[in-house]
């Protein structure tokens, strides 16, 4: 089974975090995409919306796609999680093994890659997925070389969707439009639950 792993605080998740590992299953022949929503990210201070809204949310989101799952991993465990942690979790959970594993990650998280904890754990577990993210869109085959990940161990998604949570959040909060950036469902949600005021 090739699995990709799309791990991020999701707040709120929007078209992008759709379209993009759907994209990505049709390009790399996968036969799922497990999502993991944070619960407290290592690397924000705090999240907007409670993991449970954005669990909720991602749900309504992936809803009708079978290819697209939930772990709540990091949500149950409630504390600051290190990616290493959880892909520890899901190689023994799913059985799965690096090259049928990939970890999904948006072209601007490369020139930090690095610096996560235990990277070398990482990079010994999965194989990486890059979602093209604008400004960072260049020399990207460069920067992986430059921290020693070869050619087969990362695959460049050439579709880019250039949509952010924190664009949708700065548009609520101007209170201007912003339903085109999202499902239906996940902008009802938003609107019933007073979300990003």
């Amino acid at each position: 089974m090739r699995i990709g792993i799309y791990c991020g605080s999701f707040d709120p998740p929007h078209l992008g975090h759709l379209i993009l590992p759907c994209y990505a299953i049709e390009k790399f022949n996968l036969d799922k995409i497990i999502y993991v929503p944070s619960a407290k990210s290592v690397n924000k201070s705090y999240h907007f919306a409670n993991s449970q809204d954005r669990y909720n949310m991602l749900s309504l989101l992936i809803k009708n796609n079978p290819l697209l799952c939930i772990e709540k991993y990091e949500i149950e465990k409630d504390s600051k999680t290190y990616t290493f942690e959880t892909l520890s979790y899901l190689k023994d959970k799913y059985k799965i093994e690096k090259n049928n594993s990939f970890l999904c990650i948006g072209s601007d998280w490369i020139d930090d890659l690095e610096n996560w904890k235990n990277f070398e754990i990482i990079r010994s577990l999965v194989n990486f997925i890059i979602f093209k993210r604008s400004p960072y869109i260049n020399d990207i085959e460069k920067k992986m070389e430059k921290i020693n990940i070869r050619k087969d161990e990362y695959l460049i998604l050439d579709k880019q969707i250039d949509i952010s949570s924190t664009e949708i959040r700065k548009l609520i909060e101007k209170q201007e439009t912003y339903s085109y950036l999202l499902s239906e469902s996940v902008y009802k949600y938003i609107i019933e639950k007073g979300l990003y005021q």
